[in-house]
């Protein structure tokens, strides 16, 4: 498993990239996964991989898509790169790309 190319926040989306988990870029088509936990440059990262993952930070409106922003944070404003739903203000199904 790849460890943090960078200290990583919780809850933002990662990807590997040059074989280390980063933020990815917009547009990315990369797998991509969600930051459980915060984790340090060179360390191990817990991520969720599929169905659904929550954080107490987030405030989304239940069935609202879901997208990406920059440093892998995820919001509301709709672009070019959906990564779920919103299940609850603080979950979002990653397997739900609208």
């Amino acid at each position: 498993m790849p460890v943090a190319g960078r200290d990583l926040q919780a809850g933002r989306l990662v990807t590997v990239i040059d074989g280390v988990l980063t933020y990815p870029v917009s547009g990315d088509e990369r797998p991509m996964w969600v930051t459980v936990s915060p984790a340090k440059e060179g360390g191990p990262v817990a991520m969720t991989t599929y169905g659904t993952c929550s954080h107490d930070d987030w405030s989304f409106d239940p069935g609202a898509p879901v997208f990406m922003g920059t440093t892998g944070k995820l919001i509301k404003t709709p672009n070019d790169s959906p990564v779920g739903v919103a299940v609850s203000e603080t979950e979002v199904n990653l397997d739900a790309v609208q």
